[in-house]
């Protein structure tokens, strides 16, 4: 897959996941490695939040 942006990945992404969770019939078989960056991106939308909240999490426990 080639994109533009991080942004137009993570949207196909979230599609191909939604669709395949939904059961439904795409017009194009993803990759192995298609899947995998999926799954990467995937990982650090979920790290950013994550580490977001820890520090977040820190600054405010520090104010008290």
């Amino acid at each position: 897959m080639n994109f533009k942006s991080v942004k137009d990945m993570s949207s196909v992404c979230s599609y191909i996941q939604w669709a395949t969770l939904a059961g439904l019939d795409l017009k194009f078989t993803p990759t192995k490695d298609d899947m995998n960056y999926c799954m990467a991106i995937g990982d650090a939308k979920l790290y950013h939040v994550s580490y977001g909240l820890d520090e977040l999490w820190k600054l405010g426990s520090y104010q008290f």
